[in-house]
């Protein structure tokens, strides 16, 4: 499990490509390694990963088709910086809200606004998608706790990012077009889907 905030932003690189599995790199620092472990949880841009082996602070990840085809992993190039947060442990403060890491799929950057070291984004999500993304709700965005603001009826909604997100993240970097990973919040899924299959048994 995840918070859903962010640690910072580390160099990606293709260790080997197939069409079914990925093995990347992703060079981390001290504090982020300290205490890793083979069989570990890290989330790559929002995405769980397991680490599969450590070689000071480069990790090993291995993502497999079903990751590939739903995420952004294999769109990224070596030299690219994806976002990593390390698993919750008991105790922790959770800053931002649950994530699994469990993607539910992509969406992409529609407008995007830098004003005064801040970053509005509007992102379209599938329309179907829309029942569970709320005014004022979470939702992972590559990873990044975020609050929805101005969902509409088209499939799409925006998030405001302050300065502090846009130096942790690589948002300021990202460009109209672009996908991102989303994670939509369990609470509101769940939710969701209740009153869906209530209303189909009445």
């Amino acid at each position: 499990m995840f918070s859903g905030i962010t640690q910072g932003s580390f160099p990606f690189t293709v260790v080997e490509w197939s069409p079914e599995l990925l093995t990347f790199n992703v060079d981390l620092n001290d504090e982020l390694v300290a205490g890793l472990k083979v069989g570990a949880s890290v989330a790559v841009d929002g995405v769980c990963q397991t680490v599969v082996a450590i070689d000071g602070c480069t990790v090993t990840f291995q993502a497999m088709e079903e990751t590939l085809r739903l995420t952004t992993l294999a769109q990224h190039e070596t030299g690219d910086r994806v976002h990593i947060e390390r698993s919750l442990r008991f105790g922790d403060e959770v800053g931002g809200h649950i994530c699994s890491g469990h993607v539910d799929g992509m969406g992409v950057i529609t407008n995007k606004v830098l004003s005064n070291e801040q970053c509005h984004l509007r992102i379209r999500v599938p329309l179907e998608w829309m029942r569970m993304i709320v005014p004022k709700g979470f939702i992972a965005v590559d990873g990044c706790s975020l609050t929805v603001c101005e969902p509409d009826n088209e499939g799409h909604f925006s998030v405001y990012l302050i300065p502090e997100t846009l130096r942790m993240t690589q948002f300021g970097a990202r460009e109209v077009g672009d996908s991102v990973n989303i994670e939509l919040d369990a609470t509101t899924k769940s939710v969701a889907r209740l009153v869906e299959f209530m209303l189909a048994n009445r």
